[in-house]
C-alpha cells in the first residue's frame, strides 16, 4: 500500500511546488500564446533553433529574453521592428511621390494650370492653389522618404538595449520606442506622408473646380461631382486618421508637437541656422506674393498663346 501512495505523494507535492522564471513573464492563461509567439520570432531571427521558449527554460538569461514589462517583444526586437516600420512607410511615400509628378508633368505639359487674361479671380486663385499643393505634396513624399531612410540606417547602426532599459516608463511597442527616443523623426515621417497624400487630393479637387471653355453643362456638372467627392474623402480619411491615432488625440495635436520639436531643434543659434532661417522667411514672402492677385499686364494674353 505504501509503495502505491508514495509516488502519488510526491507526484502532488511537484505540482505544488512555487514555478520560478523570468520575473517579467506572468503566469496565466495567455502564457502559451505567448511562448508561441516568442519562439515565432526568436526562429525567424535565427536565434535557438527548434527550442521551445518557456520560462523555466535554462537559455532564459540571454539577451535575447530580456522582455520588457507588459510586453512579450524582446528589447533588441524592438529596434527591428522600428527599422521595418520606417521601411513599410517609405515605400507607399514613394509611390504617391510617383503619382504627384505624373499629375503635376501632366498639368504642366498641358498647359492647364497657366493664367490667362479672361480667367476669372476665382480661376486664377484655383490654379495657383493647384500648382502649390502638388508641389508641395512631392516635396512632403520626399521628406518622409528622406527621413525613414536616415532613422532607419541609424536604428540597425546602434545597439539600443542599454537605452530601452533606462526609459522610464519603458516602452511595450516599438512606435512607443519610436516616440520616446525618436520622436521629432517618428512626427515627421507621419505627418509629411499624410499631408503630402491630402495636399494631392486636394489639389486634384480643386482642379477639377477650374472652368473650362471647352465643356458643356453636363462636363462642368461632371467636374463638381468629382470636386465634391476627393472633398469629401478628405474628410473622411482624416476623420479615419484622428480615430486610429496612438500617443496623440488627433492630429493637430501633431501638428502643434511637431512644431515645437522643430523650434527646438533646429531654431537655435547654429552655422546652418542663420542659412535656412532666413530661407525659410523667404518662402514664406513669395509664397503670399504668388497668391496675390496678379495685374492684368502680368498675365497671359489669350491671343498670344500658342500652344506650346
Amino acid at each position: 500500500m505504501r509503495a502505491k501512495v508514495l509516488p502519488i505523494f510526491l507526484f502532488w507535492s511537484a505540482s505544488r511546488q512555487p514555478q520560478t522564471g523570468n520575473a517579467f513573464i506572468h503566469q496565466s492563461s495567455s502564457s502559451t500564446a505567448r511562448s508561441k509567439d516568442i519562439s515565432r520570432v526568436l526562429k525567424r531571427r535565427g536565434n535557438y533553433n527548434n527550442v521551445a521558449y518557456s520560462p523555466n527554460h535554462p537559455r532564459q538569461k540571454s539577451s535575447a529574453f530580456k522582455l520588457l514589462s507588459g510586453s512579450t517583444i524582446p528589447i533588441d526586437e524592438l529596434t527591428c521592428l522600428a527599422y521595418d516600420w520606417c521601411v513599410n512607410l517609405g515605400a507607399p511615400a514613394a509611390l504617391v511621390a510617383g503619382a504627384v509628378v505624373a499629375t503635376l508633368y501632366e498639368n504642366v505639359r498641358g498647359g492647364a494650370l497657366d493664367v490667362y487674361q479672361s480667367d476669372s479671380a476665382f480661376s486664377v486663385l484655383a490654379k495657383k492653389l493647384t500648382n502649390i499643393l502638388l508641389l508641395s505634396a512631392f516635396g512632403f513624399q520626399i521628406m518622409s522618404i528622406f527621413v525613414t531612410t536616415v532613422t532607419g540606417t541609424l536604428l540597425i547602426s546602434r545597439d539600443y538595449v542599454p537605452v530601452i532599459q533606462q526609459l522610464s516608463p519603458r516602452p511595450t511597442s516599438a512606435l512607443e520606442f519610436m516616440r520616446q527616443c525618436f520622436e521629432f523623426e517618428y512626427l515627421t515621417a507621419r505627418i509629411c506622408f499624410l499631408q503630402g497624400l491630402l495636399n494631392w487630393l486636394a489639389s486634384v479637387a480643386i482642379e477639377y473646380t477650374i472652368p473650362h471653355k471647352n465643356r458643356g453643362r453636363a462636363g462642368r456638372e461632371m467636374d463638381v461631382f468629382f470636386a465634391c467627392s476627393l472633398s469629401t474623402l478628405l474628410v473622411l480619411l482624416l476623420a479615419f486618421y484622428n480615430r486610429h491615432l496612438t500617443f496623440y488625440d488627433n492630429y493637430w495635436e501633431m501638428l502643434l508637437r511637431w512644431m515645437c520639436l522643430t523650434r527646438k531643434r533646429f531654431f537655435q543659434p547654429r552655422p546652418l541656422a542663420f542659412i535656412y532661417v532666413p530661407m525659410t522667411i523667404l518662402s514664406f514672402v513669395t509664397g503670399i506674393k504668388a497668391l496675390w492677385p496678379e495685374k492684368d499686364g502680368n498675365l497671359i494674353d489669350d491671343d498670344d498663346y500658342d500652344g506650346s
